[in-house]
């Protein structure tokens, strides 16, 4: 659609489009309860937003320990959130569902830690 269209130019641009695809998602999502829009429309831009994020977590994880620094990292521009928290914080279930985060979730709770090897 236009909106993705737009929505993939902005991301393209952006030293962090994760971060930012996430804050876009919550905000669709927000959105979407307005009875006063479309709310299919803000629904449908939350889960292409949401998908793009974990595309991004995807891509990454082809290279060691990248979605990890990418999921861990904290950002003094985003109020010293990690992404996982900043996804905890937007309340972003599909995202924190995705095999990966899972995976490095379960590791940092029982290794207390990614492991380097």
């Amino acid at each position: 659609s236009a909106n993705e269209d737009i929505i993939n130019v902005v991301l393209d641009t952006t030293k962090q489009p994760l971060r930012l695809a996430l804050v876009g998602a919550a905000l669709c999502a927000k959105l979407a309860q307005d009875p006063d829009v479309e709310p299919e429309v803000y629904r449908a831009l939350k889960l292409h937003l949401e998908d793009t994020a974990i595309e991004i977590i995807d891509r990454a994880s082809q290279q060691r320990n990248l979605a990890y620094a990418l999921l861990v990292r904290k950002s003094s521009k985003w109020g010293g959130l990690t992404v996982l928290e900043l996804a905890v914080e937007l309340d972003l279930k599909t995202f924190l569902a995705h095999r990966t985060i899972q995976l490095i979730v379960a590791l940092e709770w029982w290794i207390g830690k990614f492991p380097q090897s």
